[in-house]
């Protein structure tokens, strides 16, 4: 019999894609998109009459400016080294050598990594204990389910319980406060470097951050790698709205989708709150290849000069980028344009479903939409823990065949995307709610 160490890669990747298994992990094309059907037609490198990524004047310079349009963004540079190429890039560009920094401790590791390299003096700050009922403050509101008036999320006779779970589990924001703490404490610092959204989708208040951090001459950059969707989807909702179609409300320009109550569905982008540079990794939320990133300018007041930012791309970023990973993005980009005011209000609605119906659950606990990213669905476990979260991502894999994004220590990820079925939110629902049941059951 074949064993996993027998078979080549590719047998591997052509047995998962002939099962039934769905994934609730990046990518966010979720192996859905079409397109592309043999991928060696598309593989080149830079020939006479072909456009060049690292001085981009035909077709690739047009997918830069849709890209840049997407995001609303001054401009907009495409790593083909995932969101790894763009935090060494944009830090490298926010910093001078052996530069005071202040970076928070949840930070990707490629952070830690620009700062070995740049040989920078690192001043760390600890993000605040996620709780659900202090993240009221931030922009995302619960919305009330009309037919029983709960808010769709946790219960509310569970948060005293579900406050002690999540404290314990999952980091939560930077605050301001702490931020402008460590400039009384290290007024050289020239840099702050934060990540908002975290993996388990919560917000930091960009604004109030970017303000202290400028009042102190500093610059502020922002890894927003799992929050590729913000500007895209409420875009998308909005042009829905003003198009009188279900599904979203609201109007405006830029992070343009907006709730009936005038908030954004999603968070609103870093560089639209004072960030002066921002990452977001394509490829996790949105219909994009693996490894495709981008690091995004505000359109004017930032702090980072492009040129500078220019400098640095060449000289992190691969002399052979991937021409077959570049028109996957712009089949990306081709789709949303084609499908993304419908994709949107179709996601939106799935997700709404999905916490209202989260409400049922007794000892697993759903982490509200408070102070997040709705996309990611976080399950906490009960204090008691009658189960682990790796015995639950296994009994999610091995019963339901839902494969997830990650088993932390008391809780697992579930990412979602534009591109999740209704079909996969009905199976994952199905498949917490009978786990719930059967913790009940337990003696």
């Amino acid at each position: 019999m074949e064993t996993m160490s027998d078979a080549d890669i590719l047998s591997e990747l052509e047995r998962l894609a002939a099962s039934n298994r769905y994934p609730f992990h990046m990518p966010g094309h979720k192996r859905r998109m079409a397109g592309l059907s043999n991928p060696y037609l598309y593989d080149i490198t830079e020939i006479e009459g072909f456009d060049d990524l690292a001085e981009p004047k035909g077709v690739l310079r047009h997918l830069l400016d849709e890209l840049a349009d997407l995001y609303d963004a001054g401009e907009a540079f495409l790593s083909v080294n995932g969101s790894t190429g763009s935090n060494l890039t944009g830090i490298f560009a926010a910093t001078e050598q052996h530069d005071e920094v202040l970076i928070a401790e949840n930070c990707h590791r490629s952070v830690f990594h620009a700062a070995e390299l740049r040989e920078l003096t690192v001043h760390l700050i600890e993000p605040e204990r996620y709780a659900p009922e202090a993240a009221g403050s931030s922009s995302w509101e619960v919305q009330p389910d009309e037919a029983n008036g709960a808010a769709y999320g946790i219960p509310e006779t569970a948060k005293k319980e579900m406050n002690a779970i999540a404290e314990a589990a999952v980091k939560g924001a930077v605050l301001p406060s702490a931020v402008a703490a460590a400039f009384a404490e290290h007024p050289a610092i020239r840099t702050v470097i934060i990540t908002s959204p975290t993996y388990e989708g919560i917000i930091s208040d960009i604004r109030a951050i970017a303000d202290v951090t400028h009042a102190h001459g500093a610059k502020l950059f922002v890894d927003a790698a799992h929050g590729a969707h913000f500007s895209v989807g409420n875009t998308f909702l909005a042009e829905n709205a003003a198009e009188g179609k279900p599904g979203a409300s609201g109007t405006g320009t830029g992070n343009r989708g907006r709730k009936q109550d005038n908030t954004p569905f999603f968070p609103l982008d870093a560089i639209h709150l004072g960030a002066d540079l921002q990452s977001v990794s394509l490829h996790k939320t949105l219909p994009m290849p693996g490894q495709s990133s981008l690091l995004l300018l505000p359109k004017q007041g930032g702090l980072v000069d492009s040129e500078r930012v220019a400098h640095y791309w060449q000289i992190f970023m691969s002399s052979s980028p991937s021409y077959l990973l570049m028109a996957m993005v712009a089949n990306g980009v081709r789709w949303l344009k084609d499908n993304g005011k419908e994709a949107f209000a179709a996601y939106r609605q799935r997700l709404e479903v999905f916490y209202r119906e989260a409400n049922t659950l007794r000892h697993l606990y759903i982490l509200p939409p408070e102070g997040r990213d709705i996309g990611k669905i976080v399950v906490v476990l009960p204090e008691e823990k009658p189960i682990t979260a790796d015995s639950l991502a296994a009994t999610l894999r091995e019963q339901y065949a839902i494969d997830v994004e990650l088993a932390a220590d008391r809780y697992i990820i579930a990412m979602t995307s534009v591109m999740d079925c209704e079909e996969g939110f009905s199976r994952l629902t199905k498949a917490l709610q009978e786990i719930d049941d059967s913790i009940s059951a337990r003696p």
